[in-house]
């Protein structure tokens, strides 16, 4: 039998234990088919079978290690003897399946034959389905005898279990007991079966870790203890059982010397597995309390918890994943419950959560990077959480007593590289000397390299604050203007540090403008027409360039604002005067409002969530997604302002990401933007984005959205925010939100990138994974005609990221492309790009037969 199935071993050290078998002393049915719990979608129908193993069939030495589970063996061999030889069942099978993904609990699984079937009358329907009910026999000892065994196990005493056996044994013996308990739960409670239906669709869309039997005997639990009345509503006992979830913590200690003393089936997590299911079950509770929320919750089908959107992927939840393969036939559960306690020690604040999973034949660690503790090339004590003593005695020789700066004396390990490189390094080592059987070699790590998709940061985001802060100092305290400055406001991605080229000088004559709006005291000398207001901004663009040149900047003003150039940056500087809107036409009276109202205060908002260069969470995510966006020729159609919004959504509601925290890095935040595009209902619902604490946004929103007149008087892409709950701003016809068709294929193109993203990560191995294809450009093929431009005309081609991977044949020298070593307002064009004005012309003489897409970044073509 052994040999017929290698999947399953003997373990003790006893070559002579011999079974007195004796027939079961009882048997228990449950099973989420008989419960009528089952999740169609994503179980398969399964009748538990508990089979009670007499105590003639034992021997008062099995608490010893393993010897209880090889007697359970020789039982699970008997029966399948018995039951392979007859005929009223097919497809008997040992060793496939384990109990809990345990090892030590192979399970003996089989199927009624269809002649079974037909002699209990069963019809052509009752075929059909039972022909997928899979029945699993589960052999155990009586509960009393299980919990006797365990506790003898855990006595301190020489030749007794090892930890994972100690553990098993008391696993089971809370499997046995909730077994026992589930039909009488189902009897006592009307509303068990449906609030454990939700609960696992909750379980699934958030692709936990966490079992479906432990969420069932966590509810029944609840119910059994009196927490939650049996007479509850099915709200109520979702919303109890969430709550639990949510507060439940692993106290110091072994746990499974509580398991073993308690009726908590949540102790058989890991301590990562329980952190992830608590930070989830919280996300959740805080997005049904949301004052936007349907009270009815079944009614309302809260969309977080049970729309058909993909559950989160692997992608979207952990920055890095570390694969761990062997080829010993260990316990797969119980390794990668170790690994993850070790990596966590070895990461220390670097790492908020170390999660296992079992993929197939290896094990998997994902892991949740702490955004405010970078992993560098020296880990100390202090960043480890652990004494001295304990530091010194997890890394052995790599620790050391080193001086730092500073004149601390701190134990201390020196790795080769920080980042990335720093966290194999650290993991590779760690698992390699704390868990046996396994070296560095067994240790895999499976990232994005981001960096090979953009240009290196060179700070510029940091260097253009200074100068706009030098700017605005300037203009509070200028000379010869007869009002005082109320308010200087900035926006632009240079000073966010989204741009995707970086944001620093350039070797172009078309470079980027800042705006700048300055507002003045109020005053009632203003003039009273159109004419009049315009005529004395001009004058007061004037006073202003002259005052800032005496003041040592170089300006330039014209009728409508004025230029400044501070540290080769450049700026925009306008008035702010509310009352001319009143005068101007609607096309124009939106693009003032944008420009002095709408735009700085976006731009204030997306600062709270901004790091203080290009290379942090948010401004890398913005950088790569305009860079998506304009590789796949779309970017003309996203102002930058919509695309930061978008990737600002993760960080100002880190309770809609899987873990309910704000990405720890671009990886993940990217794979959720990609989702947000791929799988957000346009075409039926705004996208609310509240940045200012004010929870009724939520309900004003759906409010307006719901009194539209029809669905083509918003913009395709409802962006709503404080000040503009239909996302008017980001229409079509003021060219900074994309139109239908684009959205559609912008879908599309997420979709087929999502994909592409998750199935990398999902992979195996040790593998730096290059995301270079995602930003492949379009086929030429997709569009129906193609304008040509003359490639010295055009100053983004020689400046965009992707230029070192084409020849050098672009003529440099150009009247545009030429190189400004010392740039200032003579020799540059500011805010100024002809391939974009082109687009523009273009979209305004045939834009009601054509759309017309380019790579606004530069690219290839």
């Amino acid at each position: 039998l052994l040999a017929k199935f290698p999947n399953v071993r003997f373990r003790s050290d006893r070559s002579d234990m011999v079974l007195n078998y004796k027939p079961p002393s009882g048997t228990i049915l449950a099973g989420s088919y008989l419960l009528g719990t089952l999740l169609w979608s994503a179980e398969t129908p399964s009748v538990d079978v508990c089979v009670i193993i007499p105590k003639e069939c034992t021997e008062r030495t099995d608490y010893k290690n393993h010897r209880y589970f090889d007697r359970r063996l020789l039982y699970l061999f008997v029966l399948f003897s018995y039951l392979s030889k007859s005929a009223r069942w097919t497809n008997v099978e040992l060793g496939r399946e384990f109990l809990g993904g345990d090892r030590l609990k192979p399970l003996l699984t089989l199927q009624l034959s269809r002649s079974t079937l037909q002699a209990i009358g069963a019809s052509e329907g009752d075929l059909k389905d039972c022909s997928r009910l899979k029945i699993r026999i589960i052999p155990s000892i009586e509960n009393d005898a299980l919990r006797e065994v365990s506790k003898r196990a855990s006595l301190p005493c020489t030749e007794l279990a090892d930890e994972m056996y100690w553990n098993s044994l008391a696993s089971e013996m809370q499997i046995v007991a909730m077994l026992q308990l589930m039909n009488e739960v189902k009897t006592k409670a009307a509303g068990f079966s449906d609030a454990l239906l939700l609960l696992k669709r909750w379980r699934e869309r958030r692709n936990l870790s966490i079992s479906p039997f432990m969420l069932t005997a966590c509810l029944a639990r609840l119910i059994l203890d009196r927490v939650v009345p049996p007479m509850a509503s099915v709200q109520h006992m979702f919303l109890a059982c969430l709550q639990y979830l949510s507060t439940w913590r692993i106290s110091s200690g072994k746990s499974s010397l509580r398991l073993a003393q308690t009726c908590d089936v949540l102790l058989m997590l890991s301590q990562a597995e329980q952190l992830e299911v608590s930070m989830d079950a919280t996300a959740a509770l805080k997005a049904i309390e949301s004052p936007s929320t349907n009270s009815d919750l079944l009614g309302g089908a809260y969309a977080c918890l049970f729309a058909t959107s993909p559950t989160f992927n692997l992608a979207e939840r952990f920055d890095v994943m570390v694969t761990v393969k062997t080829a010993n036939s260990v316990n797969l559960n119980y390794l990668s419950h170790a690994c993850s306690e070790i990596i966590g020690k070895a990461l220390g604040k670097a790492c908020d959560l170390a999660s296992p999973r079992i993929l197939s034949d290896f094990v998997g660690i994902g892991l949740l990077l702490n955004p405010e503790h970078q992993f560098g090339r020296v880990l100390t004590a202090e960043d480890s959480d652990m004494d001295r003593d304990s530091f010194r005695a997890f890394w052995g020789s790599r620790s050391g007593l080193r001086r730092f700066k500073d004149g601390r004396i701190v134990e201390s390990v020196v790795w080769s590289r920080g980042g990335m490189e720093g966290i194999r390094e650290a993991c590779a080592v760690a698992i390699g000397s704390h868990v046996d059987g396994l070296d560095s070699e067994s240790v895999g790590f499976i990232y994005y390299d981001l960096s090979a998709v953009l240009p290196q940061t060179n700070r510029a985001s940091v260097t253009a604050r200074r100068a706009a802060e030098r700017l605005g100092n300037a203009l509070r305290n200028m000379d010869g203007i007869p009002l005082d400055v109320a308010e200087v406001a900035f926006a632009g991605e240079i000073l966010l540090g989204t741009s995707v080229l970086g944001g620093g000088p350039r070797e172009t004559r078309c470079r980027p403008a800042s705006n700048l709006i300055l507002s003045f005291e109020t005053s009632p000398e203003w003039p009273k027409n159109l004419e009049g207001i315009q005529a004395s901004m001009a004058a007061f663009y004037v006073a202003i360039s002259k005052s800032l040149r005496k003041g040592g900047f170089d300006a330039m003003s014209t009728k409508t604002h004025v230029e400044v150039e501070v540290d080769s940056f450049f700026f925009r500087a306008r008035l702010r005067y509310d009352a001319i809107v009143a005068f101007l036409p609607e096309e124009a009276r939106e693009a003032q409002i944008w420009i002095t109202v709408r735009q700085p205060r976006l731009h204030n908002a997306l600062r709270s969530v901004c790091g203080e260069d290009e290379s942090a969470a948010f401004q890398e995510t913005c950088r790569l997604a305009k860079h998506w966006l304009s590789s796949h020729w779309m970017g003309n159609h996203f102002c930058d302002e919509l695309v930061e919004l978008l990737v600002a959504r993760f960080f100002f509601y880190p309770d809609s990401q899987p873990h309910g925290r704000t990405p720890g890095s671009a990886s993940t935040a990217f794979a959720a933007f990609l989702s947000l595009l791929a799988n957000f209902p346009w075409e039926v619902a705004p996208l609310v984005i509240v940045f200012d604490d004010d929870d009724t946004i939520h309900e004003k929103a759906e409010k307006a959205f719901r009194s539209l007149p029809s669905r083509s008087s918003a913009p395709p892409m409802i962006v709503s925010t404080a000040g503009d709950l239909l996302g008017k701003s980001f229409s079509p016809a003021f060219k900074r939100g994309p139109e239908r068709v684009v959205l559609k294929r912008m879908v599309a193109v997420a979709s087929a990138a999502l994909r592409s993203f998750v199935n990398g990560f999902d992979s195996a191995g040790d593998e730096r994974l290059n995301p270079k294809i995602l930003f492949r450009e379009s086929s030429k093929s997709k569009f129906d005609a193609q304008i040509r431009l003359r490639e010295e005309c055009v100053p983004s081609l020689s400046a965009g990221i992707d230029w070192k991977n084409r020849q050098r044949r672009v003529l440099r020298n150009g009247p545009l492309g030429s190189r400004v070593p010392s740039p200032n307002l003579l020799n540059v064009l500011v805010g100024a790009n002809p391939t974009d004005e082109l687009v523009r012309r273009l979209e305004s003489l045939f834009g009601h037969i054509a759309v017309f897409f380019h790579n606004k970044n530069g690219g290839t073509q």
